[in-house]
């Protein structure tokens, strides 16, 4: 799916349902959309080897590219602008594992995330993370800059004050330029790892957010 100009849905501009899989969306410019640009809620029983690259996604009423129910996991988002999209809702430049649902082995790589969330709710240019199951998330070489929020990669699931059993990390931070805006861990068993990053002229640059007053920290 390549080099089209995706605007003004009522919706979802683009949304990647069911057991899709093998797909490329490359060359597309997405934007302005009432709701995300991209929203990716599939597959859930297999995995996707799947690819989003060479893309501009901005101006979207609520996020950028979105990866929701992904429980398949494998996607590549790379070499992509994201940009001015609003957030409304607590929605972000880049999301990966919303709700209850987690992703694994998803790779977000040399992309220009920036100047996300107008709207103040809690919206971030990069978010990675969810409280379902995830695992194995390398942000590998993006430029993030501008907008509200923070630059987030966080591992496992926690409801209330409770880590559910089985929790996963193994996630990589590296070769980052973050400008702005802060990095934020959120403190759940496993830990991140983060490594030549670069962060610039932000207020509080580097965080790690404990989460639950139990002992079960990084």
């Amino acid at each position: 799916f390549e080099g089209f100009d995706i605007r003004n849905s009522q919706n979802h501009n683009v949304d990647i349902i069911g057991e899709s899989h093998h797909l490329e969306l490359s060359n597309l410019d997405v934007h302005n959309a009432r709701a995300n640009g991209i929203m990716i809620e599939g597959p859930r029983n297999r995995p996707a080897f799947s690819i989003i690259s060479g893309s501009k996604v901005h101006n979207n009423e609520v996020g950028g590219i979105t990866v929701w129910y992904e429980t398949g996991g494998y996607y590549k988002i790379e070499g992509s602008e994201i940009y001015q999209n609003k957030g409304t809702g607590n929605w972000d430049g880049v999301q990966i594992g919303g709700g209850d649902a987690g992703t694994h082995h998803i790779v977000v790589k040399n992309n220009a995330v920036h100047d996300n969330g107008f709207a103040n709710q809690g919206e971030d240019n990069l978010d990675l993370g969810g409280h379902g199951m995830n695992h194995h998330y390398l942000v590998e070489g993006n430029d993030v800059y501008g907008g509200t929020g923070s630059f987030k990669l966080h591992s496992g699931s926690i409801k209330g004050n409770t880590h559910t059993p089985g929790v996963s990390g193994f996630h990589i931070a590296r070769f980052n330029r973050i400008t702005g805006i802060g990095f934020v861990s959120y403190g759940y068993p496993n830990p991140i790892v983060a490594y030549h990053n670069t962060f610039a002229n932000c207020g509080q640059c580097f965080m790690i957010y404990g989460e639950d007053s139990s002992q079960n920290q990084n």
